[in-house]
């Protein structure tokens, strides 16, 4: 026999023995009255006519109810054993409770991200004030395989647009990074643009379009110094376009190897590197924003001037102080804003008559924070 089977026939016999116990005790809780048994003579009298049948079902009735009584009283004092299943709560979710096929699915597990590192990649100005030179951004690149910075830095400043209007690169459209070789201190730099016919002589590359006659030189710069601000090491370069090693660029004479120039001598003389062009900034509640304005210059008496306008009105201005020229310093100043749009900019004033040169500018907007909570 079965431990189950075994366990049921255990749970019957001592079931059945405590039925018989709670009956008797009922049983004896029972006290006739004198005339009962008078009364029970008198209606079988009255009903013998009756069928037999009928008093036995009744009795056979009365019985199945106090059976059933006393098994109630049975399982409220059985305190251990085997429960009956209808006092098991049901664990089946009724019809509101069943997840509805239309419900919202987890959403996508955002894709890992992989390591980045910083490049600075650097543009001309648009502006001839009274040249055009070179402007820094700063972008977040995926760090590339094997560490190539050096190729990743120059395919990054041929197809990255700038973020701020005032910044241009003259490097053509579908102009592609070929090859690339580093000799110590000196890349090696192949271009292919698809503009330039590959029989034209170095002198004629590319013919059309190209940038306002002069700005070759700065552009070769403009590529040197992003491959420099990437590789530290790299000081020189020789270019090559479509296989052609050229001897200039945009009528701009080119001498190979082309050294890194001085920074006074291709660098903006005032940067702004923050904030950013177009950067939104929130105040801290309801108040005004405490923005600060940063960035590097090159400038007579270490001087840098700045104002800030909002709708063609002046509603800040001031100058902060680097180091003299021609070393390139850092400066810092701070400005009270409420919330509204703004240009800010930043410039050397010319030695000879005053005049604003050197500009640099960004808009921004300052937002209103959330209001600070009463007693936070």
């Amino acid at each position: 026999m079965s431990r189950f089977r075994r366990e049921e026939n255990d749970w019957t016999a001592e079931t059945g023995r405590r039925l018989r116990e709670v009956l008797a005790q009922e049983a004896a809780a029972v006290t006739p009255s004198a005339d009962a048994l008078d009364r029970i003579r008198a209606r079988t009298a009255a009903t013998a006519r009756r069928s037999f049948g009928r008093p036995l079902a009744m009795a056979g009735a009365a019985l199945a109810t106090a059976a059933v009584v006393a098994v109630a009283v049975l399982v409220a004092h059985h305190g251990g054993g085997r429960q009956p299943l209808a006092t098991t709560p049901s664990t089946t979710p009724t019809p509101s409770a069943i997840p509805s096929s239309t419900a919202p699915m987890s959403p996508t597990p955002t894709p890992t991200v992989g390591p980045t590192y910083q490049l600075t990649l650097y543009y001309v100005g648009r502006r001839a004030d009274p040249y055009q030179l070179l402007f820094p951004e700063v972008v977040s690149r995926p760090v590339p395989p094997e560490k190539a910075v050096i190729a990743d830095a120059i395919r990054a400043l041929l197809t990255t647009p700038p973020n701020d209007p005032d910044y241009t690169s003259y490097w053509p459209a579908g102009t592609e990074l070929a090859g690339v070789t580093l000799h110590n201190s000196t890349v090696v730099v192949d271009l292919t643009m698809p503009q330039a016919p590959t029989s034209a002589p170095p002198s004629a590359v590319p013919s059309t379009p190209a940038p306002p006659a002069g700005l070759g030189a700065i552009s070769v710069q403009q590529l040197l110094y992003t491959i420099h601000g990437a590789a530290p090491q790299v000081t020189a370069m020789e270019l090559r376009i479509n296989g052609h090693d050229i001897t200039s660029l945009w009528a701009s004479p080119i001498t190979e190897p082309i050294a890194l120039a001085q920074p006074w001598e291709v660098f903006s003389h005032v940067w702004i590197t923050s904030p950013t062009q177009g950067q939104v900034i929130t105040t801290t509640g309801t108040g005004p924003a405490t923005v600060t304005i940063s960035g590097k210059a090159i400038v007579f008496e270490g001087v840098v001037n700045f104002d800030v306008q909002q709708d063609g009105q002046t509603v800040a201005s001031g100058h902060a102080q680097t180091v003299g020229a021609p070393a390139q310093g850092d400066w810092s100043a701070s400005v009270t804003l409420q919330p509204g749009t703004y240009t800010i900019r930043a410039y050397e004033l010319s030695a000879k008559d005053g005049s604003i040169t050197y500009l640099d500018d960004k808009t921004i907007t300052v937002v209103a924070g959330s209001p600070t909570a009463s007693g936070s």
